[in-house]
């Protein structure tokens, strides 16, 4: 999944031998772009943005560490100008996924997606930007997407009434469902 990002790569890197072999360092990837990344990939079906499927960005940047139990990003910071991406992605022993991942989507890039734009006019016509944060986990070729407790999905729950509320949660789980559930 690294290999999933291109640009003009430049760092710095530590190597250790000693309590544990490892490498610790700082990551740029300039003039780049992100795709073919499973999560985007999701992510664009599931808001239907197209556009999520390949990011390009002017910068990234993260901090990075590999040792015998896995390797991973922390600190990640990646701006597009319509979407921000921050958090941090390990992959383990027997490739096993822990991420937590933030993404902040400007008002413009929203007004694209057929399915958030009704969303949108629950939440308020004044927010520029909003953010959601998950939780990706499992294994690498079968990741589970959790989308965690934000600040929109509590504007989203105090803008609906409560039976709208469950129905709209049913919707979602029956949509994910096919995305999270194990072989």
């Amino acid at each position: 999944h690294f290999a999933k990002v291109h640009g003009k790569l430049s760092g710095q890197l530590r190597f250790s031998s000693q309590p544990d072999i490892g490498l610790k360092g700082s990551l740029t990837v300039a003039k780049g772009f992100i795709e073919k990344f499973e999560f985007l990939k999701w992510l664009s079906e599931f808001f239907s943005m197209e556009s999520l499927r390949k990011i390009d960005f002017p910068r990234a940047k993260a901090n990075f560490k590999a040792t015998a139990q896995g390797a991973g990003l922390q600190d990640i910071q990646l701006n597009s100008g319509n979407l921000f991406l921050g958090g941090s992605f390990h992959l383990g022993t027997n490739d096993m996924v822990t991420s937590r991942l933030s993404l902040t989507f400007t008002k413009e890039l929203m007004e694209r997606s057929a399915k958030l734009r009704p969303l949108l006019r629950l939440v308020g016509k004044d927010i520029s930007t909003l953010t959601f944060d998950f939780r990706l986990s499992g294994n690498l070729h079968n990741m589970n997407f959790l989308w965690l407790e934000s600040d929109f999905k509590k504007k989203l729950r105090g803008s609906i009434p409560g039976f709208i509320e469950r129905a709209l949660e049913k919707q979602i789980e029956q949509s994910l469902a096919p995305l999270t559930s194990a072989p």
